[in-house]
């Protein structure tokens, strides 16, 4: 009986001491040094992040986050099961992203250093987050020499199918746009998202152009031939003219 329990013992100690590990400074560290160089490699641009802290078995955060000035995030947090990777699974239960900024400007250099890098096969897991949230975060770029920021909110759910938007926001000093609906990933799900848009032409910079558009409507179909069905109600000045009125807009690929 005891050489039976011997082993089993064993086998309990050694995930207890593992599980315990997952959680010292020394192996978080480790890994955040790991995933940084590879990032690095993998984008051939700048990296640097601050802390790592939680468990390396369930869930994590990672602070202070900073892609050559190009994207930077204060706070990102998940919690998820690691056993789910065994079956070629990422499984994520509480995804929160906090105080992401993003230059929109200098997007371009992302794509481009992706773009360098020798790609290999297909990604070999399929994703799925039950819940995540983009909170405390902002968009920025230059417009007609004006730096033009917009903050954005987002809750929403993925699945390898689908990516559910619960609630999107993005939001400039005077103009708003907001969304929810259903964007399919794969040719097998219909895209369904609804929309409402109130724009202030101000924020645009041109001179002399003022006014605003309110519209509303959906983009449904499928991704490959997506279908805007639009109404818009305007009030456009430019110069010495002046143009108001209402439009429906139907449009398709």
């Amino acid at each position: 009986m005891k050489k039976i329990l011997y082993p089993f013992i064993a086998l309990v100690c050694l995930v207890v001491a593992l599980f315990i590990l997952g959680s010292t400074p020394f192996v978080l560290n480790f890994a955040r040094e790991k995933a940084q160089s590879a990032l690095q490699k993998g984008t051939n641009l700048p990296i640097t992040s601050g802390s790592l802290s939680g468990n390396l078995f369930y869930a994590l955060e990672i602070r202070d986050v900073n892609v050559d000035s190009i994207v930077v995030l204060h706070k990102g947090r998940a919690s998820y099961s690691a056993l789910k990777l065994l079956s070629n699974q990422i499984e994520i239960r509480d995804l929160l992203i906090e105080g992401l900024s993003v230059d929109i400007d200098r997007l371009g250099e992302i794509r481009d250093s992706l773009q360098k890098v020798e790609k290999g096969g297909e990604f070999p897991f399929t994703v799925q987050i039950a819940k995540a949230s983009l909170k405390n975060s902002e968009a920025f770029g230059i417009v007609n020499n004006k730096r033009l920021a917009a903050r954005i909110f987002l809750k929403g759910a993925a699945t390898a199918e689908r990516a559910i938007i619960d609630t999107l926001i993005i939001r400039t000093d005077s103009s708003t746009v907001s969304a929810h609906g259903i964007i399919p990933l794969t040719d097998t799900i219909p895209l369904n998202v609804q929309y409402s848009i109130d724009l202030l032409l101000q924020e645009l910079g041109q001179t002399n152009l003022s006014g605003s558009i309110e519209c509303s409507g959906t983009i449904h179909g499928n991704r490959r031939e997506p279908i805007i069905d639009n109404q818009a109600a305007f009030q456009i000045a430019y110069n010495e003219d002046d143009v108001s009125g209402t439009a429906e807009i139907h449009w398709h690929t």
